[in-house]
């Protein structure tokens, strides 16, 4: 005799419920909506236009991301500004007005953006999509000022030594010390680290600017500045020897 579980169990099974298997995850789910209004056959109202129909239609992640992806280069550019602007691309180490135009950024800030929209949308909130339509209606025509706006205020207090002098001075100690020239990726780190101290409130002397790119090249390349040692060392002993 099957017990009041059992039955209930076996109920279940016959209508296509499968205890064992896991429950469908939607992964192409809802995350905003639109509201259009489109024109109805019906009496002319004098003064108020002709008559519609609301209609409401979701908005579900892959449908808006491919939207998105069918836009020109220039009009994803101006989201990034705009979603920039919103504050969505605070923490992504953002520097200048070019960084917020790389793909990795549009789409960081976009996962962001979209995110905010589904919670929006949980609490009742249907106008929170990331469009000039919605969440960044008006902006359209002002998202690269409002942007650049946005740079001036997160500029940091610090006076920061400027990039083409310190990358000066990082060349001379590689071609001096490893006879080559410091790759971008090794100017970059250098500049990085000059400012990191500048930011730490470190200035003048107790930053040693100099002393830092010498010990920069010689780390970047030990072997090779060994090598660089000996040759000049080589042509010391030549010298005195009279022999160059």
């Amino acid at each position: 005799m099957p017990t009041a579980f059992e039955q209930a169990q076996q109920a279940s099974m016959n209508q296509g419920f499968v205890p064992s298997a896991a429950p469908m995850v939607n992964d192409n789910p809802v995350i905003g909506q639109v509201t259009s209004t489109e024109a109805t056959p019906g009496p002319f109202v004098p003064g108020g236009g002709p008559p519609g129909t609301m209609t409401t239609t979701d908005v579900t992640l892959y449908g808006f991301y491919q939207e998105f992806a069918d836009l020109e280069q220039s009009e994803q550019e101006s989201y990034a500004e705009a979603m920039f602007t919103a504050g969505l691309g605070d923490g992504l180490g953002l520097d200048s007005i070019e960084d917020i135009y790389q793909p990795w950024a549009i789409q960081s800030m976009l996962n962001k953006a979209i995110d905010q929209s589904k919670r929006a949308l949980a609490i009742g909130r249907t106008n929170y999509l990331p469009t000039f339509d919605q969440r960044f209606a008006g902006q359209e025509e002002t998202s690269l000022e409002n942007a650049l706006a946005r740079f001036e205020e997160k500029k940091p207090k610090t006076r920061f030594i400027d990039r083409t002098t310190l990358e000066g001075t990082a060349q001379s100690y590689f071609q001096d010390e490893l006879g080559r020239s410091a790759t971008a990726s090794e100017l970059k780190s250098f500049v990085a680290g000059i400012h990191a101290a500048q930011a730490q409130g470190q200035a003048g002397q107790e930053i040693g600017i100099a002393g830092r790119a010498r010990e920069f090249a010689l780390e970047a390349d030990p072997e090779r500045a060994a090598g660089m040692d000996y040759s000049k060392a080589a042509g010391r002993a030549m010298k005195a020897l009279g022999m160059n």
